[in-house]
This record gives structure tokens, sequence and C-alpha cells, in this order.
């Protein structure tokens, strides 16, 4: 049995049928979960099909839906959430996007919100049937992964699911060939990532900057700014990073497919800011699928022109200094 407790570094989404996301959803953990084994198990040659477009069955599967289940083949797990009232949902905010967008043919500013849980939970992995080592062994390595680099639930490129995880042992072995690049059908694979920090140090207390309205969006929302880095510990900048991302990115077809639009999924995933100290966040960037110079560009206009992006005023940027800390790329995490 695994046992981990999980207190959440940024807002966590997990979804509902409604679109929301008043509670945590053992579903929305598992499909995280299992995103990241998949990409893990191609990385080592295993194995992993793509859920969504899968012929996998009770006599024949791979080896991610043997650990996480199929049509006829159930889960060798189960997976306790214990939460009680230390995991609570977020006031909701609305913050508007820079710059206009085209939809259907009309320009027009886009509204993004923040929302979802914030606080401690613990899981539990409780077997069913017989784990193999291996299986255990990728498991625990999908659960370091999301606690070092990635974030964990859904809605991860619009800032969410940022956890630190305790009661994680360590992994002892991981003698096993690599694969680089991707997998048929162009599924992600581990190897293809690359995981970067950032933390952005400010001249001033961010409390200080908040109640002055300092940042683009804040206007009207102050107290609700003030609540997220106060009593949750985070600034809700995920929006301001994405935004100052695409704009790397001149090709509008290039650009869907690495950022994302409507009925597809983005390649880079974005987290808010979370707190290091009184003036310093940090935020997680990582993706796959991208072209060296294209990850350069982006790691470059975060720092040189994320100060503005945040700033209300883009012509006057907010005084902040943006470093990079340990860069990584997925070969290296195997």
């Amino acid at each position: 049995m695994i046992e981990i407790k999980l207190r959440t570094l940024t807002s966590l989404w997990t979804g509902n049928i409604d679109r929301d996301s008043p509670n945590l959803r053992e579903t929305g953990i598992i499909g995280s979960l299992r995103w990241w084994y998949e990409n893990l198990l191609r990385a080592y040659e295993k194995d992993a099909c793509d859920p969504t477009d899968s012929t996998c069955n009770a006599e024949k599967h791979c080896s991610a839906c043997e650990l996480f289940g199929c049509t006829g083949w159930s889960r060798k797990f189960r997976l306790e959430i214990f939460s009680d009232a230390k995991l609570k949902p977020l006031q909701q905010l609305r913050i508007r996007t820079r710059e206009m967008r085209t939809i259907r043919g009309q320009r027009r500013f886009l509204n993004r919100y923040v929302s979802g849980l914030s606080g401690e939970f613990s899981i539990k992995i409780v077997p069913l049937r017989a784990m193999k080592t291996n299986e255990e062994t990728y498991f625990r390595r999908t659960l370091q992964i999301i606690n070092e680099y990635t974030a964990l639930g859904a809605k991860t490129a619009q800032g969410n699911g940022v956890v630190q995880i305790e009661g994680l042992e360590p992994i002892k072995s991981k003698e096993f060939s690599l694969r680089s690049g991707f997998a048929k059908n162009n599924v992600p694979v581990l190897s293809d990532f690359f995981f970067s920090k950032f933390q952005l140090n400010f001249d001033k207390p961010t409390r200080e900057i908040i109640n002055r309205q300092l940042l683009w969006g804040i206007e009207g929302t102050t107290n609700i700014w003030n609540d997220y880095w106060e009593s949750h510990n985070f600034l809700p900048i995920a929006f301001h990073v994405r935004d100052t991302i695409r704009s790397t990115i001149a090709d509008r077809y290039r650009r869907h497919e690495i950022f994302g639009e409507r009925e597809r999924g983005a390649r880079v995933f974005v987290s808010h800011g979370y707190k290091i100290d009184a003036s310093t966040v940090e935020i997680r960037v990582f993706g796959y699928s991208l072209k060296d110079y294209e990850i350069n560009n982006l790691k470059v206009a975060l720092k040189q022109k994320l100060p503005a992006y945040l700033s209300v005023n883009y012509d006057i940027p907010l005084k902040v200094s943006v470093k990079e800390i340990g860069p990584k790329f997925g070969g290296q995490l195997l």
C-alpha cells in the first residue's frame, strides 16, 4: 500500500460534469496519475496505449491498462482520498486577457477564471490484486515527477495542480532501456519533455503590490487576490505567463498546436506563482514536442517580457527579476 500526504501549492482542479470543482474527485486524480504514468512507461520502451483511442481489452492490453484497467479488465488498486475540512473551495476570480482575440470573426477580450480547491489531503493506494515490482516502481516515480516538476489533476495548462507530496519513498532501481522521441500515434513520451522553474523576485512585498493594484487584472478584486496570497500562498498569474509565452509563436496553427484550443489540449503547461517568501514566487513551465529554439524563445520571453505582462500598465513593467531554476529535460529524470 502507498500512503501519501499532499498540500496544494496552487489551486487544484479535478472537475465534474458541470465543469466545476467544488469537491475533490477520484476520477480527476486517477486520470492525471495515469497520464503521467503512461508518459513514463513509453520512455522505458513499455507499451502504453492512448486511452482515447485504444483497443485494449481483458485478453490483450498494454502495460498501463494492466495497472489502471480497461474494458473487461479492472484496475489493480483502489484510490482512497481523505480531506475532511483541510481542503476548501476557492472563491472564483475573473481575469481578463491583456490582448484582444479574434473569436468567430469578432475581436474581443476573453475572460479567464481561477477557482478550484486549496489545502491538504491524503491518498491511499490500496492494492486489489498484486502489483508487480516494476509497476510499483513506475508508480512511485510518477508521483516523484509530479511532486518535483509538474502538476496533478485537470487544467494544469491554466495554472492548477502544483502540490507538495510527503511520504514518498526513494526509488532504488531505474535500470531500464530508454526510448527517445514519440511513440506511435504522436502520443507524449517523458523523454521528450522539458521542465523549467522560474523564481520571480519583486522589489517590494507581494502584499503591497496587490494592495496598490499594480498587477494586471486585479482591479475590483483586491480582496480575492489577498485571500489567495495570505490564506492559500499563491499568486494567480498563470494567465499572465501564458500571454507572455504565446507571443513567441507567430504562426497561428503552430500556436494552437502548442498552447491548445477548443477540442485540442495544450502541449505547454504553466503554473500560478506559489509562495517562496514575502516577495518571491515560483512558477513551473513544462511541455513536450517543442523544438529547441521554441523552448529557448519561451524562456527568453519569460525573463524579458513577463514583468510587462504582469504590470497593470504594460509600458511601465513591474520591477521583478526573473531567474530560471534547475531546467531539466525528460531524459534527465529517468
